[in-house]
């Protein structure tokens, strides 16, 4: 019996009410994960992508009465990660 999991999810991250278009941003993020467990489930490999469209931009904007200022900074905005998970029972059921 395979007991493999898919999950995913979407968000929209929108930023609205600037005069200039480039502040005015939709970023349409994209995650999901695929799971499978071993021995009995007590060995869980997962693994999880983020922002598979790669919206998420490196760019912040700060607009305030004095001006607007761009900040970039370094960040993986998009990524895979693997996670491998045991369960153990400290005391074991004696049978």
């Amino acid at each position: 019996r395979i007991k493999t999991t898919l999950s995913a999810d979407a968000t929209m991250y929108s930023r609205r009410g600037y005069g200039s278009s480039e502040l005015n941003t939709d970023d349409f993020v994209l995650n999901a994960s695929l799971s499978q467990p071993f021995w009995k489930g007590k060995l869980i490999a997962r693994i999880e992508a983020f922002d598979l469209l790669h919206q998420v931009s490196s760019t912040q904007y700060s607009v305030n009465a004095q001006g607007r200022t761009e900040t970039w900074f370094r960040s993986l905005p998009h990524y895979v990660m693997l996670h491998l998970v045991f369960h153990w029972n400290k005391n074991p059921k004696k049978p």
